[in-house]
């Protein structure tokens, strides 16, 4: 997860987001013991006050400012991504497994609370308030 991390910090600094993290997207090369992000098919350069399609991201991975449909947003969901990895790690099963948008945010609701309006201001790049 160290590598994962350093990588989603690295493309951070570079205004860039794969907005796809999910295991089938991190390629390790056991050999050498790296890990490299793949299938950047997906992956935007974001500049301040651009909007972006919502419908990103593997659903189970997804996080929920995009299941909300909020179109301003970072990289910051590439980092939602790569903790739900980080649990399907620890826990050896998909940790929001969602049928549709609304079904993965009741799951997301279910395990770590209904969000505030301050934490919902903070999905959105300047916030609401």
């Amino acid at each position: 997860m160290f590598q994962t991390m350093s990588a989603l910090a690295y493309m951070e600094k570079s205004h860039i987001s794969h907005r796809d993290i999910k295991p089938e997207n991190l390629l390790v090369d056991y050999e050498f013991g790296t890990l490299k992000i793949g299938d950047f098919g997906s992956a935007k350069h974001h500049r301040t006050g651009d909007t972006s399609n919502s419908y990103q991201v593997t659903r189970y991975y997804r996080a929920p400012e995009l299941c909300f449909g909020f179109t301003k947003y970072d990289a910051t969901v590439d980092v939602w991504s790569a903790g739900c990895i980080m649990a399907e790690l620890l826990t050896n099963r998909i940790i929001f497994y969602g049928r549709n948008n609304a079904d993965q945010l009741r799951k997301i609701i279910r395990i770590i609370g209904t969000p505030t309006m301050r934490q919902l201001s903070a999905c959105i790049p300047g916030g609401l308030f």
